[in-house]
């Protein structure tokens, strides 16, 4: 497995990159310890709009950072050419305007902000949807055996209605050539 990344930029640094001089960025402080230390301060990109482990977690007994490369293959690297056309003023197509909206929407939900109002909300409705879900699943499961029904699961038969604040959906998708199912998710902005 390669090198977990540590040091997870809410800002990434593809884009940070073209305020740089000389390698660094200049930085406001709002807050100094004394009024001689300058307010602004040269610090080099990756010492900046950083938090250490924002976006790794653990799945299963592993730590991963998982995340922070979806947003890196998803959302960063493909906008990195659509960035240098715009700092290069060049002419955009129909496919770098879509990877720069794209990119624009996840720098605001990626930020240490938005992640803490993100897990707010999960501690506030995770623990009613599990429940619900639990008993929903009890009841069909009872009702199955009672009447020696057999249960198939088809992703179609979710209610949807709980699922409607999320911001994305999940779809079950054949894999091409398997008898596997894959799933795909899509962004959905309200």
């Amino acid at each position: 497995m390669s090198e977990l990344r540590r040091d997870n930029h809410f800002i990434p640094k593809l884009y940070l990159k073209n305020w740089a001089q000389d390698g660094k960025i200049f930085s406001y402080r709002l807050l100094v310890p004394h009024q001689k230390v300058p307010l602004w301060k040269a610090y080099p990109l990756k010492g900046i709009a950083f938090h250490p482990h924002l976006y790794t977690y653990t799945l299963g007994d592993q730590v991963t950072d998982e995340f922070e490369r979806w947003l890196d293959s998803e959302f960063e690297s493909p906008a990195a050419e659509a960035i240098q056309r715009v700092v290069q003023e060049q002419r955009l197509s129909r496919d770098d305007w879509g990877r720069l909206i794209s990119f624009a929407l996840c720098q605001d939900l990626r930020t240490p902000a938005h992640m803490r109002q993100f897990l707010q909300r999960l501690q506030r409705t995770l623990p009613q949807m599990i429940d619900q879900t639990i008993e929903r699943c009890i009841t069909r499961l009872t009702h199955a055996a009672v009447h020696g029904a057999h249960l198939e699961i088809n992703p179609e038969n979710l209610e949807s209605s709980s699922f409607d604040d999320c911001p994305f959906r999940l779809t079950s998708t054949p894999e091409t050539g398997t008898r596997a199912d894959g799933v795909q998710v899509q962004r959905h902005v309200k």
